[in-house]
């Protein structure tokens, strides 16, 4: 992602299961500075719930149910359109809701403060990011668009 995260703590949470032979619930807590006019790309996730917390600055910020996943493409839903999220604002996704995020500073003094618990169910797949290219994305109505999966480095071009 080009280094906007800075780790604080990582590490596993004690746990009493395996899953795929790491840690499951592993705890991974970040601050991220992301600088005026850029953003954390449009990303969801699988397998794991994360939350950013604004520490200091303005962000927009944007939220989606993801409603289908086809190989290539992800069909997501707006749930948040936020344009003006600062200090004390705060978002969090999971597999269930809200999945997709995509933060996106407005101000030089953007920093976020974020944690996220990984590999939470035994029988469900783990990705960490499934980035999406939300700027060419195919509005089906409804604020519902059906979005391209591109690759980390694409995104941090694009974002």
């Amino acid at each position: 992602m080009g280094g906007i995260f800075h780790d604080i703590t990582i590490g596993p949470i004690p746990a009493q299961d395996k899953i795929g032979g790491e840690d499951s619930g592993t705890a991974i807590v970040k601050i991220a500075h992301v600088k005026k006019g850029r953003s954390i790309p449009p990303h969801g996730h699988s397998n794991m719930v994360s939350a950013f917390l604004c520490v200091s600055g303005e962000f927009e910020v944007k939220l989606f149910d993801r409603l289908d996943d086809f190989g290539e493409t992800m069909v997501v839903r707006n749930t948040v359109d936020e344009k003006s999220a600062g200090p004390g604002s705060w978002s969090s996704i999971s597999d269930y809701r809200n999945n997709v995020h995509w933060l996106m500073a407005k101000s030089d003094d953007c920093f976020l403060f974020t944690c996220k618990l990984i590999r939470l169910e035994e029988d469900r797949e783990f990705n960490d990011r499934i980035n999406l290219n939300l700027k060419t994305a195919e509005q089906l109505g409804s604020n519902t668009w059906r979005a391209r999966k591109i690759s980390g480095a694409e995104a941090s071009e694009l974002y």
